[in-house]
């Protein structure tokens, strides 16, 4: 009956690990992993290591998972798409000063370039802002109350005076 039972944990343990490298989304794969460590304290307790199951199921399932799972709460990724028929025409200096005041801020910037018209972009669900160049000047939309847009206008506040650039915020 015993060795029945540890194959069986054996075997659920392989099938969580699996699970937890081919799943889709983070937190899914964090929660797998944390049921991955239960078990493996589970097997502990089968084989007859109470202290080492204990150490596993209280720092492996739960202080680990925990970790993982705020780590994850905290990361965020600010999404900038880029309204242009060629990157190659596109001033790169605006996307770079707002590129690295959001770094600073331990945020990962995403650029998106898309041949779609803006008001199909800014409906995008994961839409923070949206740079467009008309002619020589800039337009940045974002969405009204973006929290980052004070910041990113006092990055680019020799542009604005210059006129090269415009922000814009969208209802």
């Amino acid at each position: 009956m015993s060795d029945i039972m540890i194959m069986s944990v054996l075997c659920m343990m392989v099938v969580m690990a699996i699970v937890t490298i081919v799943s889709n989304r983070l937190f899914t794969a964090i929660v797998y992993a944390g049921v991955l460590s239960f078990l493996s304290a589970f097997l502990y307790v089968l084989l007859g290591a109470p202290d080492i199951a204990l150490a596993e199921a209280v720092i492996g399932a739960t202080i680990v998972t925990t970790i993982f799972l705020v780590t994850l709460k905290k990361y965020r990724i600010f999404n900038i798409y880029v309204l242009s028929t060629s990157k190659k025409s596109y001033d790169f200096d605006v996307l770079s000063k707002i590129s690295n005041s959001l770094r600073n801020h331990d945020i990962e910037v995403h650029t998106i370039h898309v041949n779609k018209k803006l008001e199909e972009v800014l409906n995008h669900t994961n839409c923070d802002m949206v740079l467009e160049k008309v002619g020589d000047k800039v337009y940045v939309h974002a969405s009204e109350g973006n929290q980052h847009m004070k910041e990113i206008a006092h990055v680019l506040e020799k542009e604005i005076a210059l006129g090269k650039v415009k922000m814009i915020e969208d209802a």
